[in-house]
């Protein structure tokens, strides 16, 4: 082998690694967002039993830079990671002021601008730990079923 080859293929080897390690990098970082904003699903449905509802408001909403959307829980809608900032009172009359990072339907987002009342659940133990009432104040449009 002559040492141009040695150097091709040590060169090829070097870029098939970069590319393996920064496809690694891609899918890790894309679970680890989706995941964030998947929480707030979990939160809601462990509280949904034994949680506190309350009435709040959007005080602000923001997306990410790079505009995370996928496909919603029916397949036929795109929903869009978004990031709440609520404002809420609980039972004992304290305002709490919450980030809630979720998806929400792209044809919804409207119904969250600042100023909006939303039905919240939260915890009676711990008020900052708050999930948006998908009973009372829906994230998604359900598909048809004729």
């Amino acid at each position: 082998m002559s040492w141009w080859n040695i150097l091709a293929a040590t060169l090829c080897l070097g870029l098939c690694g970069i590319a393996g390690v920064f496809g690694v990098h891609v899918i890790v970082s894309s679970y680890a967002a989706n995941a964030r904003y998947m929480a707030e699903e979990k939160t809601w449905q462990a509280l949904r039993g034994q949680g506190v509802r309350a009435q709040g408001v959007v005080v602000g909403i923001s997306r990410q830079a790079n505009r995370l959307t996928k496909n919603g829980n029916y397949g036929n809608n795109e929903v869009a990671a978004t990031d709440l900032l609520l404002a809420y009172e609980d039972a004992a009359g304290n305002r709490h002021e919450v980030p809630v990072a979720t998806f929400i339907e792209l044809g919804l987002l409207a119904n969250f601008s600042v100023g909006k009342k939303i039905d919240v659940i939260y915890a009676r133990d711990a008020p900052d730990r708050v999930a948006i009432d998908r009973e009372r104040t829906p994230l998604e449009i359900p598909s048809s079923t004729y």
